[in-house]
């Protein structure tokens, strides 16, 4: 049976749809053996009412059956013209996860633990930050609130979904050197490396900003807020995004 394909009804927003979710679906397949979102794919075709021999035999294969699923997921990759399945295929991973948790496929908690292997898995540097993330929710459980991150038990899950959001966005952005030690100064507004402070007669550790030198709070980019300003300042039209190396890195970003 050739492949049913309605080119002149189908929008290029779906095509490209259908790419973004068989690129998704192999990243979880490839990393994490999760060969039967292969098959799922050719049951999502079906279902778009896209359909070839080999999109039918796809469908219908057992989810062990990891030779079949590879040599007609990719017969069928072949049929629809998808090209580069390896490209990016770390960041596909987590747009399939995003997809995952925000569908309620799987737990907030269950991604985070994947994420966290993730960093060891592929050496991706983009992933380290959710190795830091999970201590930090260690220490929740403990009872011990992280400076960096707002989280607490009661918006512990929707504050993963919208960190992997916000990975997603952030993935493929030119960050600055040090990103995830930076943080917002709430008081100049700038982009900086807060400086550790040890007050004289209590064992406590304050930050104090680099450029105005105040001791003052910050939105950390480690945090789901200040990566959310970085984004909307970043992108703007409205925002001149200077970054001024020096010494001691403080980046400039000039208000709405």
């Amino acid at each position: 049976m050739p492949l049913v394909w309605y080119e002149g009804k189908v929008l290029k927003l779906e095509l490209r749809e259908i790419e973004k979710i068989a690129k998704e679906n192999y990243s979880a397949a490839k990393l994490q053996n999760k060969w039967y979102e292969c098959v799922n794919f050719a049951l999502y075709l079906l279902d778009e009412k896209i359909e070839s021999e080999n999109i039918y035999i796809l469908a219908g294969l057992d989810s062990h059956d990891y030779d079949n699923i590879n040599k007609y997921f990719f017969a069928v990759i072949s049929e629809l013209k998808i090209v580069k399945m390896d490209e990016d295929i770390n960041y596909n991973f987590l747009c399939y996860l995003g997809r995952k948790v925000h569908n309620d496929e799987i737990e907030a908690i269950y991604a985070l633990t994947i994420l966290e292997k993730m960093y060891y898995q592929t050496n991706d540097e983009r992933f380290w930050e959710w190795v830091e993330f999970g201590d930090a929710v260690d220490l929740l459980e403990d009872g011990i609130t992280y400076y960096e991150y707002d989280i607490n038990k009661d918006n512990l899950c929707d504050y993963i979904k919208e960190k992997i959001l916000l990975d997603i966005d952030l993935y493929k952005e030119r960050l600055p050197d040090n990103f995830f030690k930076m943080a917002f100064c709430e008081k100049c507004n700038k982009l900086v490396i807060p400086e550790i402070k040890k007050t004289l007669f209590r064992k406590k550790f304050l930050y104090k900003c680099n450029n105005c030198k105040t001791t003052n709070k910050f939105l950390w980019c480690l945090d789901n807020k200040g990566k959310k300003i970085y984004l909307e300042r970043k992108n703007s039209p409205n925002t001149r995004f200077k970054a001024d190396i020096a010494d001691k890195p403080c980046f400039r970003l000039s208000e709405f």
